[in-house]
């Protein structure tokens, strides 16, 4: 289906817009949201919400952190490839409310 097999080859075509998300706060990581973080991909172009939808395989949104992790104020928390700087701002926008801070930041147990 014309995929490069090759792990280590570049990507082929690259987003016209890379553009970090960084925190307006200190804190320890307590949550990401998965769902918020598709959402802004969905929204770039990344994915579809019918079949006829096209799919823009440039873009995207590269997660920077992890829960439990110390974020300092300014720090990167995300990278969002996008095909245009109003994407790029409404997929922005999505991802600061995609993280949550708290004290503790630990991952909730696997099976209860």
């Amino acid at each position: 289906q014309g995929a490069t097999v090759d792990p280590f080859s570049p990507w082929e075509e690259a987003a016209p817009l890379v553009r970090e998300v960084r925190s307006v706060e200190s804190g320890r990581v307590s949550e990401i949201s998965a769902r918020r973080v598709g959402e802004a991909a969905l929204r770039l172009g990344a994915g579809r919400l019918r079949k006829e939808d096209a799919v823009d395989s440039r873009v995207g949104v590269e997660v920077l952190v992890s829960v439990g992790d110390r974020i300092e104020r300014e720090a990167p928390l995300f990278r969002v490839h996008a095909p245009t700087e109003a994407a790029a701002v409404e997929a922005a926008q999505l991802l600061s409310r995609a993280l949550k801070f708290g004290e503790s930041g630990e991952l909730p147990p696997l099976f209860l």
